[in-house]
């Protein structure tokens, strides 16, 4: 039995790790603030773009991805009107393969685009950059994303009930069958002047144990990979480790 609690503790601790991943995947390249994704009637180039974006200040992403599949990203994030706290670079990522980097928009000239994403925590500012567009005859369609990052309430999404059911009886299974295996020990103690409520910390401490075997070193050795490559992300996986646990 000892195994099998082992076996559930490496389970839960995959499956952190694993929701982990999805979720960094799914995450925004620049930052967590509300995303606004902008498509416009036709072409605006780039010197007026950045006008209108420093008369709403507002800094604006243009956004090429080469390549996107789970984990594997190459996508190249141009700055126009930067504020203070951009950083160029490339951006670090739980994916080795996860390739981002943040540059200066190229101001090549003649260059147009139609499609651009603003990330503000001041929507107004956003809407502001809207009403300009649309002042000039750019008819902006704009579509409001939330960000993507780790809530308690993911975990308990229809494809994860599942899972977290299946866990939740094999470990009342496993739980009932390592009682019953313990019925002498336990007739022991109560000869010895046990309680019940004594005898039956022991056996959940013991239960437990065998759970935490499994589980803390996988922990440990996913924060640490974590913290060498992103550290940011530590805080969201803890959180979701308490949860998970």
């Amino acid at each position: 039995m000892k195994k099998i609690f082992w076996l559930i503790g490496v389970i839960l601790v995959v499956f952190s790790a694993y929701f982990m991943l999805l979720v960094a995947d799914k995450s925004d390249y620049m930052s967590n603030e509300e995303e606004a994704d902008f498509s416009l009637e036709k072409q605006i180039g780039l010197d007026s773009l950045e006008k209108f974006a420093k008369e709403s200040e507002v800094s604006i992403q243009i956004r090429t991805i080469n390549e996107y599949s789970l984990g594997n990203v190459q996508c190249k994030i141009e700055i126009i009107n930067p504020t203070e706290d951009i950083q160029y670079g490339t951006k670090k990522d739980l994916f080795p393969n996860k390739h981002i980097e943040i540059v200066p928009n190229e101001k090549k000239e003649g260059r147009t685009v139609r499609y651009f994403i603003v990330q503000d925590h001041d929507v107004n500012k956003i809407k502001a950059l809207g009403s300009l567009l649309e002042e000039n005859g750019y008819e902006p369609w704009v579509l409001y994303l939330e960000p993507i990052v780790f809530k308690p309430s993911m975990l308990v999404s229809p494809l994860n009930i599942g899972f977290f059911v299946s866990i939740f009886c094999l470990s009342l299974f496993c739980t009932v069958v390592y009682y019953i295996s313990r019925l002498k020990e336990i007739g022991i103690l109560k000869l010895n002047g046990w309680s019940e409520q004594r005898i039956s910390v022991r056996l959940y401490l013991n239960i437990l144990k065998n759970t935490a075997y499994g589980f803390v070193p996988g922990a440990i050795v996913f924060v640490l990979y974590i913290i060498f490559r992103d550290i940011s992300k530590i805080p969201s996986y803890l959180t979701m480790l308490f949860f998970c646990s």
